[in-house]
């Protein structure tokens, strides 16, 4: 059987701007009428909001999967730098080549995870959780919460349970938690 298609009057070229040429689409997928300004412009909107909500969860993934990958760490486990960073290093970019990182992803979908950090003797320390979205979540650290040491427990979204004695919650928006 031969898919139907349907012709379209006005298509959008690799230019961005507005043809007469036609455009095939099989049937089955969904289209906008763009023949007018208005709706090319809705059209292109709507594109843009989309990209712009879904960027950030497909940049985490991608980051997660490669750090993973060049550090040979799981998921739940800090990976701890040795060296500083140096400019060769591109896996994030523009990171501070005079500090040492550790850092972590966390899949919280089974369950929330705790960070726990010692008595850090008034050394700097930040420990800036994001959330799948790129938002900072929380920040422990010195100019945050001091040095003393401070145990947390980071769960997911929906999650809840009972926060044991002695333990901050942070609740995350979504499963995937960068520290």
């Amino acid at each position: 059987a031969r898919a139907q298609v349907r012709q379209h009057p006005i298509s959008v070229g690799h230019s961005g701007k507005l043809s007469g040429k036609s455009a095939a689409v099989p049937s089955g997928v969904a289209t906008i009428d763009c023949r007018s300004r208005s709706a090319f412009n809705q059209a292109l909107n709507t594109a843009v909001e989309a990209y712009v909500y879904g960027y950030p969860l497909l940049l985490m993934e991608t980051t997660e999967k490669a750090l993973l990958n060049e550090t040979d760490t799981p998921v739940n486990a800090f990976y701890n730098q040795s060296t500083p960073t140096t400019a060769a290093d591109t896996s994030v970019i523009r990171p501070d080549v005079n500090t040492l990182y550790s850092m972590a992803w966390l899949d919280l979908s089974k369950g929330p995870q705790v960070l726990s950090l010692p008595d850090m003797q008034g050394q700097y320390v930040l420990m800036q959780i994001l959330d799948a979205w790129t938002n900072v979540i929380a920040a422990p650290g010195t100019t945050t919460t001091g040095t003393s040491p401070q145990h947390y427990l980071i769960a997911g979204p929906g999650w809840q349970g009972t926060v044991p004695a002695g333990m901050t919650e942070i609740q995350s928006t979504t499963n995937l938690v960068w520290i």
